[in-house]
């Protein structure tokens, strides 16, 4: 147990996303989630055949995949679930990852796209057609 634990310790050293590891062993019981995915995640991120800082999302597409061959699509999906994880039901990883990230980036680019300062009340309205200044034609 010490060795599948020392194992995804060093996978998680390397993309933190995949601590969710410890918690599918501890839930489901299976060792196999730490010797077969967190070993093989750890090979192709030496192989540098994953990059977990430039592409942190292929690492968990990769992370989901090895749950699907170990415990199967739907155990992961039901273990996942309890964990309050549902929105991975019905998907497949890269799925997953994608609408994550974008709605991620959404966030992010609405709150960059706030004021620092909350607007004048009434600073939106449009002036009236036919002021001046404005380009609506008068009625």
């Amino acid at each position: 147990m010490g060795a599948v634990l020392r194992t995804v310790g060093r996978l998680v050293a390397y993309a933190p996303q995949t601590a969710i590891l410890l918690q599918v062993i501890n839930y489901s019981g299976d060792l196999r989630v730490g010797t077969m995915v967190a070993e093989g995640l750890n090979a192709r991120i030496a192989a540098k055949q994953l990059d977990p800082i430039n592409n942190p999302d292929a690492v968990t597409a990769a992370m989901l995949d090895g749950l699907d061959y170990v415990l199967g699509r739907k155990d992961r999906e039901s273990i996942l679930a309890g964990f309050g994880i549902s929105d991975v039901q019905g998907e497949m990883a890269e799925s997953f990852v994608e609408r994550h990230w974008r709605g991620l980036l959404w966030r992010l680019s609405c709150k960059a796209m706030r004021p620092k300062r909350p607007l004048a009340r009434n600073s939106w309205r449009r002036p009236s057609p036919g002021s001046s200044g404005s380009d609506w034609p008068a009625s």
